[in-house]
């Protein structure tokens, strides 16, 4: 039996657009429209908007966050904390 290299890869597409798109983005979209809208109709392209934009601001919230962590573990041991070189003096 011998596979095709292009039906592996539209499989893996299809596996792709299906869970990353359908799973999580729009999933993650219809959920904070959810919260703020009672409008059940959507459209799919709103949906996939929002989900990404919400997963934006989650990523950038944890570098955020992993900033504060720095200054924090910096901060906790004793030393000081340079903002513009972003280094522990300790």
């Amino acid at each position: 039996m011998q596979f095709e290299l292009g039906s592996v890869f539209r499989f893996l597409s299809w596996l792709f657009l299906t869970l990353i798109i359908n799973g999580i983005i729009k999933t993650t979209g219809r959920i904070v429209c959810a919260v703020f809208t009672k409008n059940k109709g959507l459209s799919e392209n709103l949906l996939i908007a929002i989900g990404c934009l919400f997963w934006v601001l989650v990523l950038v919230l944890i570098a955020q966050a992993n900033q504060f962590i720095a200054v924090d573990v910096c901060l906790d041991a004793g030393g000081s904390y340079d903002y513009d070189a972003k280094v522990c003096i300790k």
